[in-house]
C-alpha cells in the first residue's frame, strides 16, 4: 500500500484488477500480528506494462475498523511532521 490517505490508497497488485471491483485486503503489521481486514472499491488502475506483474490500483475505503483508522490517523500525522521539517 502506497500513498495513503484518509479515505483510500494506491496499492500494486499481482494481475489485473478492474474499476468497481470491491476487495477485501489483510493487513498485516510486524511478522505475525493481523491487524484487520479493510474493504475497499477499485476507482481506478492501470493495465500492467507489457511483461510486468503488477497493476497499481487507486482504492476508496467502504469500510474500515476502528484499529486500522487509528493506525492510519498515526501514519497520516507522522508523514505531515516529517514534511514539516
Amino acid at each position: 500500500m502506497t500513498h495513503l490517505g484518509e479515505s483510500g490508497a494506491d496499492l500494486f497488485v499481482q494481475g489485473k484488477l478492474n474499476e468497481g471491483l470491491n476487495l477485501k485486503i489483510e493487513v498485516l503489521l510486524g511478522e505475525t500480528r493481523n491487524l484487520s481486514e479493510i474493504y475497499a472499491k477499485v476507482i481506478s488502475a492501470d493495465s500492467p506494462a507489457p511483461g510486468a506483474t503488477l497493476t497499481r490500483a487507486r482504492v476508496e475505503f467502504t469500510w474500515l475498523p476502528d484499529d486500522m483508522k487509528a493506525v492510519f490517523k498515526k501514519r497520516l500525522r507522522e508523514r505531515s511532521v516529517s514534511h514539516e521539517d
